[in-house]
């Protein structure tokens, strides 16, 4: 999935969009990200993973020029990318 040992991966919300960052190593310097606008988001899938003990909370979202990305709870930023996505995204349950 989207974490592995010595790999970060975390996600920026703003008023905007979101950005999605993965780095590695001790530095933790930023190896690739992607930005994408809240108006470019057409679809938001949840759903839970089993690791073993524990079920993880996934989103896969999906934009309108074909790109999708997937974003779980264990990623820095997703308490944010939670509480925003009502607001930013047209027909997103509250």
């Amino acid at each position: 999935m989207w974490s592995e040992r010595g790999h970060e991966r975390a996600i920026e919300v703003t008023v905007r969009g979101v950005t999605l960052r993965h780095s590695h190593g001790r530095r933790r310097r930023a190896d690739w990200t992607e930005s994408f606008a809240w108006s470019d988001v057409i679809r938001v899938d949840a759903y839970k993973v089993d690791v073993l003990t524990i079920d993880k909370l996934c989103w896969r979202i999906q934009l309108r020029d074909g790109r999708g990305y997937e974003v779980n709870e264990d990623q820095e930023g997703w308490d944010a990318l939670l509480e925003a996505a009502p607001e930013a995204i047209p027909g997103f349950p509250r």
